[in-house]
């Protein structure tokens, strides 16, 4: 479905100048591992993992639930991203207790900055 983003101008004023000059605010960025999930029965379901991601060379699959995160059992896609953001810049290393066939596992994933994934083409 298409959408837009609204970001709210005090967010933006502080980074304005590192947006115009490089593209993304200055910074190593926030912890990415490349998986997307979903909430669904009160759960966080992996619905896709990035190929070559942190996520994927974890062993992160699609269809995984997610049942805590840094030792703490996220309520909501929302509280999951906090947790995640909370543990530093990008670099850090995440605990992941991921349910797999019926059993809790745990998986140490070390983030990235997402723009490391990126492939960007240069405008110029």
């Amino acid at each position: 479905m298409p959408g837009n983003m609204f970001v709210p101008v005090d967010h933006v004023l502080p980074i304005l100048g590192d947006l115009i000059a490089e593209g993304h605010p200055a910074g190593p960025g926030r912890p990415w591992l490349g998986l997307t999930t979903d909430e669904g029965s009160g759960r966080l379901v992996v619905n896709s993992v990035t190929p070559s991601s942190p996520a994927e060379k974890a062993g992160i699959e699609r269809g995984n639930i997610i049942v805590g995160i840094n030792g703490e059992t996220p309520t909501n896609l929302t509280d999951f991203y906090k947790k995640l953001w909370s543990k530093g810049g990008a670099g850090a290393t995440v605990a992941l207790d991921v349910m797999q066939n019926n059993a809790v596992r745990r998986i140490e994933v070390k983030s990235i900055n997402r723009l490391q994934h990126l492939k960007l083409n240069s405008t110029f």
